[in-house]
């Protein structure tokens, strides 16, 4: 992720592909203001399966609801002006990753496009809980 944070994508749109095969997430994916691309593209091959991190792993992302008492722990987390794009992504959850959710998003754009999402355990499996959170869901991209 170092190449998202150069002064020099400022405005651009940045791409990242998930070959195929099983991946699993050792740690959260988190997009806020010291990414400088204006837009991410996560993009999942055929065939290609995220699992959630092992709860253990992503510690407290915390993210404030507008009581200031909850806390959420995510595997993608955007909290920033940014627009992320979740495409094709097959992710998955287990016993381990009890109480990780998929995706949280306290401020920003999220679109997810031909996403599956099962096996999220003790936690819904996307937040949008910030007053500037947007979320598109659809099957295809227009």
């Amino acid at each position: 992720m170092d190449a998202l944070r150069s002064e020099s994508l400022a405005g651009i749109m940045v791409q990242l592909r998930l070959s195929a095969g099983t991946h699993t997430l050792t740690s959260p994916m988190s997009f806020d203001e010291s990414v400088v691309a204006s837009e991410v593209i996560f993009v999942g091959d055929v065939g290609s399966v995220l699992s959630l991190p092992a709860a253990a792993a992503v510690g407290r992302q915390l993210a404030e609801t507008a009581d200031g008492t909850s806390s959420t722990r995510a595997a993608f987390s955007l909290n920033s002006t940014l627009k992320l794009h979740l495409e094709g992504l097959n992710i998955t959850g287990d016993a381990a990753s009890h109480g990780v959710a998929a995706v949280l998003v306290h401020r920003g754009l999220l679109a997810m496009r031909q996403c599956v999402v099962r096996g999220v355990q003790g936690t819904r499996a996307l937040h949008a809980i910030g007053t500037g959170a947007t979320v598109e869901v659809g099957g295809s991209q227009p």
